[in-house]
């Protein structure tokens, strides 16, 4: 397996000032219901799945219910949806689903990997990583449908982990050279940041 999972992906969430909506990044149910509740994957039933839970612990929900392996839930700015991928059709996709609960609904479907994703903070936009690019482990990004893919990041490293600013000016990642040969970038994992569209790496 070369995508290492992370044990668990939180989405801590509060209810907006305004409307009552769950700030960026965060799950919730119908607008204007503040919830609070944390979305999260866990393998408590023997494989991982995505849950939410209200933040005293109790009202725990298993969203997805599948034997494939789904993981590293991001949510919608709205608090509407969760993005998160899975193996279910028979390689590691992204999919969306209703954060209530429902069917998931495939954005990415190619032979290579795609997974990680990551909601822009305007919801319009969905950063992930994929090995599509045939050389290492590149950044992407697509629209909120699943349409208009491009690549952020085209080179043999590992990049890893994206995460958006809060103006959706920047994305943060992680990046690991496949060898450590060039002095101008990390031989271990460590963070950077580019612009939205892939440009200015530092």
């Amino acid at each position: 397996m070369r995508f290492l999972p992370i044990v668990f992906s939180l989405l801590f969430l509060t209810a907006c000032r305004s409307g009552g909506l769950p700030p960026a990044g965060k799950a919730g149910a119908a607008p204007g219901t503040p919830n609070g509740r944390i979305a999260f994957v866990s393998n408590r039933s023997g494989d991982y799945e995505v849950y939410t839970v209200h933040a005293d612990g109790s009202g725990l929900t298993n969203l997805t219910n599948h034997p494939a392996l789904d993981f590293s839930v991001s949510g919608s700015p709205d608090g509407r949806e969760l993005a998160f991928y899975s193996d279910r059709d028979g390689n590691r996709e992204i999919y969306l689903m209703p954060a209530a609960g429902g069917p998931p609904q495939r954005l990415t479907d190619h032979p290579a990997a795609d997974v990680l994703p990551s909601f822009s903070p305007d919801g319009q936009l969905i950063a992930f990583v994929s090995e599509r690019g045939g050389k290492g482990r590149d950044l992407y990004r697509m629209n909120h449908d699943g349409s208009g893919v491009a690549a952020l990041t085209d080179n043999a490293d590992y990049e890893e982990s994206p995460s958006w600013s809060p103006d959706g000016r920047y994305i943060l990642f992680t990046l690991q050279l496949r060898e450590a040969t060039d002095t101008t970038h990390a031989a271990n994992g460590e963070i950077f940041r580019m612009e939205a569209d892939g440009s200015k790496v530092q």
